[in-house]
């Protein structure tokens, strides 16, 4: 686990571009910050996060940010991403070629992708703002 840090949370959210009432899934959502930020902003926010402590802790920040939100002990690839209208993304290269089937098969356009640090292998990026990469479906 690797944490998100503040600067990246809200630039992310700010190039997610949410509105009230996105469906928000952090696929692999660690501490739950940025599940968090985008409920803040409206949106009905969900992580995936396979690390059972993870999930005790994000349950726990969500309850102290006092914001409406779920967090999902799972796995990402088992997860449906049909109804996504934004997706969070921090995952290494190797995970994210393995992911790259189910994004191409399950996204619907409009969606956003939204990716730290690393690349979609193959995809173009809508923008990139400081290796965050933007994906438009």
């Amino acid at each position: 686990f690797v944490a998100t840090k503040k600067e990246q949370v809200l630039k992310m959210v700010e190039i997610a571009d949410i509105k009230k009432g996105d469906r928000v899934i952090d696929l692999g959502s660690g501490d739950g910050r940025l599940v968090i930020a985008a409920a803040k902003l409206g949106a009905k926010s969900t992580g995936v996060e396979k690390n059972p402590f993870l999930v005790l802790i994000s349950k726990i920040r969500l309850k102290l940010a006092k914001v409406k939100a779920k967090i999902i002990l799972g796995d990402i690839f088992n997860q449906d991403l049909q109804t996504a209208d934004v997706i969070f993304l921090y995952l290494n290269p190797a995970t994210l070629k393995k992911l790259l089937p189910k994004l191409k098969k399950q996204t619907k356009s409009g969606t956003r992708i939204i990716s730290n640090r690393y690349q979609i292998p193959g995809w173009k990026t809508s923008k990139n703002f400081d290796k965050i990469f933007l994906y438009r479906i």
